[in-house]
């Protein structure tokens, strides 16, 4: 729950100041929780130091006074993530409240030591093949019994699937890579597009999705990125689910539906074509078995310049 809490707070936070403006009245409205659960979350986050502190302050709104919690929050390391804030008042499939925030909360802890860029925790030391429950109780500091009643109830609300050696997170709310801003003078984002359009395609067909795995170069205070199969997937099925919906704001999805042949956009959206290309679906996927299916020639030579882009 803890985790859940935190997250809130974060995601009401100034980026620049590092400083959250939010009460605990809010927060336990918003998650639909107990004020006193609330209160004690934010006593054990300052505690952790994950709150440095807080600051109770009144401030003219609308003639007003509301009254703020100003909580200064820790920068982040190296090993963030993203997550949407649907997440926060999304039906999960859980009727207890409770155990929903707390399989949301579950869920954070878990991203947390999922393999980079990914929603897939791989266990160092798998037991017969599958998760080792011991290890990630462990790693993210909870007891095996509460770890297994709550991965119990994901498993059962389709929040969390078993994979080999692991688990995949498959709340759709939890980021597997990152968030790329809107740039109107550069096709940066459309990479970044195009794997949400198949990552979270697997996860609506129940196929455990590839691995971005770009290739990561840091330079002169830069990041540069480099992934041959993604640029070429992208060169060619470049329509993204913004195109879509707009299409469907315009004619309307019934329209579009009985009207295909008017519309061959569509042959250039990806979830589109690889329904019609993977008929048999297997159960885990690669962006090589992809570009198989798309016909797209995935061969690289050395006379050819590989595309990079700088986040």
């Amino acid at each position: 729950m803890d985790a859940l809490v935190y997250a809130y707070i974060k995601a009401r936070m100034n980026y620049s100041t590092y400083i959250s403006e939010v009460t605990e009245k809010e927060i336990a409205a918003k998650l639909n929780t107990p004020l006193r659960t609330i209160v004690s979350c934010v006593s054990r986050l300052k505690k952790n130091r994950l709150l440095i502190s807080k600051v109770d302050e009144n401030a003219v709104i609308d003639k007003g006074y509301k009254t703020y919690n100003k909580y200064h929050i820790a920068k982040e390391n190296d090993n963030y993530y993203f997550i949407y804030n649907s997440l926060f008042k999304a039906n999960i499939g859980i009727d207890n409240n409770t155990d929903a925030c707390k399989v949301k909360g579950l869920l954070l802890l878990i991203k947390s030591v999922c393999l980079k860029e990914t929603n897939k925790y791989i266990s160092s030391k798998p037991y017969k093949g599958s998760i080792n429950r011991t290890e990630l109780a462990n790693l993210i500091g909870l007891d095996n019994k509460t770890l297994n009643k709550y991965l119990e109830i994901a498993i059962e609300a389709k929040q969390i699937k078993l994979i080999d050696n692991g688990l995949l997170i498959l709340n759709k709310s939890i980021v597997p890579d990152f968030v790329e801003a809107e740039q109107s003078n550069t096709s940066k984002p459309i990479y970044t597009k195009i794997f949400h359009l198949i990552y979270y395609w697997c996860i609506t067909n129940n196929i455990v999705p590839p691995n971005r795995n770009d290739t990561i170069i840091k330079k002169n205070g830069k990041v540069y990125r480099t992934n041959e199969l993604l640029s070429r997937i992208a060169g060619k099925y470049s329509i993204t689910k913004e195109d879509i919906q707009e299409l469907i704001t315009k004619y309307g999805i019934e329209y579009i539906k009985a009207n295909i042949d008017k519309f061959p956009i569509l042959n250039s959206y990806i979830p589109y074509v690889l329904n019609k290309r993977i008929t048999n679906k297997p159960n885990e996927i690669s962006l090589e078995y992809i570009t198989k299916a798309l016909n797209i020639d995935a061969s690289f030579t050395s006379n050819e310049t590989n595309e990079v882009w700088t986040l």
